[in-house]
């Protein structure tokens, strides 16, 4: 499906300075959205993030010690 995206200059000049030389810059920005979904759609799954989000609906209070005390929610 084709999507006109428009990129601030200064997300594309990051882009260039992290991508291989000689990469096609729309390539790479496609390829990096692809990643980057993939990798939200992991963190969807993952029961700690499960917790995180569950937690911020539920009581906001909750969330003071989850640094120090997360292995104590998730099992």
């Amino acid at each position: 499906m084709p999507l006109t995206v428009t990129i601030p200059d200064t997300v594309v000049d990051k882009c260039k300075q992290i991508a291989p030389d000689k990469t096609n810059i729309e390539s790479f920005v496609i390829e990096a959205v692809s990643n980057y979904a993939d990798e939200l759609k992991e963190r969807k799954d993952d029961p700690f993030f499960k917790f995180i989000e569950n937690a911020k609906m539920s009581n906001k209070e909750n969330l003071t010690d989850i640094s120090e005390n997360h292995d104590k929610y998730l099992y």
